[in-house]
């Protein structure tokens, strides 16, 4: 077995689930992901800290190298996974069957990040020691749910000239993403008998009217032309809440609402949109009031001829490897470190379709690819 392997067991057998997701306390949250790395990266002569930007939920920061380093190298990854529930196998225990890992994690994304610590050998933090750069680790919770640990480390100005962010691409390189730009609309009514329609305010049927133009409206901020990693802006109704019986006219409903924007967009100019419909709705009386509430996280895009792409690139194909440069509609930690990184792309072994699933897990041949990618892009940092 090989040392990845092994590591990746190890990360795998300690429970991480967010804490905003349901399981059982002895499995949730990401402190004893934080309490391993931490450890495991002090062990090899990191210079580490914790940062407890949400109480009792640490996320890392490690450091090697000089104080006042030249460049600086970031690996980041998430500590967190989703939950467990209904999974077919044991989700704790990083077994290795069939030239695989299994577990929850395995591949996303705690494989990317076995990868990325096994390929800190000797070897790499020689070449850092005798030179004037500096390798950063760091393990940031909330991933899963919305990127709170990225989004605090950068408000706190953590960042590098050059940051890999692990997830599994496939080992493709992601050089933008889109960012969501999530709208939570509550709609009041006014409750009254089914039997009588009128003495009441439904706001299912103001929901139903309200979509169309939910649709309308996105469609008139959609940009000439379309992006040309990522397309064009998506809008999706993803939930809506309401009701309590077939004889009561519903006095609320709630429509969760998943729009996905380019870099250099915002929320802002859409919600401003939907407010005003919403106002205009409860001015005619189709409404008796709302409420409108927004979760907003960046988008990025990183220049696919810099530095950083041609270095990985170099690396990928060094070890018979002819990756791709693309875009994803999926979001990650890249877009809060976008900020406060000169050069981010997210990388990693494993495929974004075996993450979250019932039997999830990583390919060993991928695992020991990625470690080898991994190891010639730090050298070269290094040696630069």
């Amino acid at each position: 077995m090989s040392s990845v392997t092994r590591l990746l067991q190890r990360l795998v057998s300690t429970p991480s689930v967010n804490p905003a997701l349901p399981g059982a306390p002895d499995i949730l949250g990401e402190h004893r992901m934080t309490a391993l790395l931490d450890a495991w990266l002090a062990g090899c002569g990191f210079e580490t800290k914790c940062v407890e930007t949400v109480p009792g939920r640490p996320s890392l920061v490690a450091t090697f190298g000089p104080d006042k380093p030249g460049p600086t190298l970031m690996i980041e990854g998430h500590l967190d996974t989703v939950a467990v529930a209904g999974m077919t196998i044991d989700p704790f225990s990083g077994e290795e069957r069939d030239g695989r890992v299994w577990g929850r994690g395995a591949c996303d994304m705690k494989g990317p990040m076995a990868a990325a610590l096994d390929a800190m050998d000797d070897e790499v933090l020689a070449a850092f020691r005798s030179s004037d750069r500096r390798l950063m680790f760091v393990g940031a919770i909330d991933e899963e749910i919305g990127a709170k640990g990225a989004r605090m480390l950068a408000d706190l100005g953590i960042g590098a000239d050059e940051a890999i962010v692990l997830e599994p691409t496939g080992g493709d390189i992601v050089t933008a993403h889109k960012g969501p730009a999530w709208m939570f609309v509550t709609l009041r009514g006014r409750a009254g008998h089914g039997s009588n329609p009128a003495g009441g305010v439904n706001a299912i049927d103001a929901a139903a009217e309200l979509i169309p133009r939910l649709h309308e409206l996105h469609r008139s901020l959609q940009p000439a032309a379309p992006h040309p990693l990522l397309g064009l802006p998506t809008l999706n109704i993803g939930r809506i809440q309401a009701g309590t019986a077939a004889n009561v006219i519903p006095d609320e409903c709630r429509i969760d609402i998943d729009r996905r924007v380019l870099p250099g967009d915002s929320a802002a100019p859409m919600v401003a949109l939907v407010r005003a419909e919403l106002e205009r709705m409860q001015a005619a009386g189709r409404i008796t009031g709302f409420e409108l509430s927004t979760y907003e996280a960046p988008s990025f895009q990183t220049p696919a001829d810099g530095p950083l792409v041609r270095r990985l690139a170099a690396a990928s194909r060094a070890h018979g490897v002819e990756p791709r440069v693309l875009g994803t509609s999926w979001f990650s930690d890249a877009g809060a470190f976008s900020r406060t990184c000169r050069e981010i792309v997210v990388f990693g072994p494993g495929h974004i379709a075996q993450a979250h699933t019932r039997d999830e897990f990583i390919d060993v041949p991928d695992l020991l690819r990625a470690r080898a990618i991994l190891k010639d892009l730090m050298l070269d940092f290094a040696r630069a």
